[in-house]
């Protein structure tokens, strides 16, 4: 979708009705600037893409909304500082929003450094984010909880299995049901040494092979993960 996307504005941009220099084509040359560094191994292909999403994904629409077309009645600073809640409003973090505010600072300072605006970078607010309240939502999972999961999922991996009838015979995987296993087993370990609690993947064990492993959250015992 986002590559059909890109090839859209791609067309837009080299058609003949564009000739003429529009703020949604200066923006779509910044791009094709990027796209270049990342040739000449001035920037990461990993950036590029980044702001290349950015630029189509935020910048553009609301562009559009604003139907900021003539670049002589552009004023940057009154033009743009409604587009943090633009994309609040469209459910964005206030951390992306943050990221899309740098690109678009970025793509003023060099269409005024390639001459093709004559006005200043825009002063656009970004929010301020709560690094503390960040990390106490996502605080470290205690060694002890840690040694709780692992001996969980070693179980999951060996655990007696029921037939359809009822009766529990020892696990006899097959290849595809034993690599799954292990991808999983993989999935949860790796998401609690980056103290991201795999909610889901241990609700599917307590739904599937009984209850949850009871866990701390920091102030006291519960079965939640």
């Amino acid at each position: 979708m986002a590559f059909e996307k890109w090839q859209k504005v791609e067309r837009e941009a080299g058609s003949a009705e564009n000739l003429k220099n529009t703020l949604r084509r200066l923006f779509l040359m910044f791009i094709d600037s990027q796209e270049k560094d990342v040739a000449r191994g001035q920037i990461a292909e990993a950036t590029f893409v980044a702001k290349r999403s950015q630029v189509i994904n935020g910048i553009l629409p609301y562009i559009a909304l604003k139907k900021l077309r003539n670049l002589a009645r552009v004023n940057s600073n009154r033009d743009f500082r409604e587009y943090p809640a633009f994309r609040r409003d469209q459910g964005k973090n206030p951390s992306t929003i943050n990221n899309e505010v740098i690109t678009l600072r970025e793509a003023f300072r060099w269409m005024r450094r390639e001459e093709l605006v004559d006005y200043d970078v825009p002063f656009v607010e970004t929010y301020t984010i709560n690094q503390r309240k960040r990390d106490e939502r996502n605080s470290p999972i205690p060694v002890d909880d840690f040694v709780l999961i692992k001996e969980w999922l070693d179980v999951y991996m060996g655990q007696d299995i029921k037939t359809r009838w009822g009766n529990k015979h020892k696990p006899h995987f097959s290849k595809r049901e034993k690599s799954a296993r292990k991808l999983f087993r993989h999935y949860c370990l790796h998401e609690d040494c980056f103290a991201c609690r795999p909610l889901a993947g241990l609700d599917f064990l307590k739904m599937n092979h009984g209850k949850r492993p009871q866990v701390s959250d920091g102030q006291g015992w519960q079965t939640c993960i």
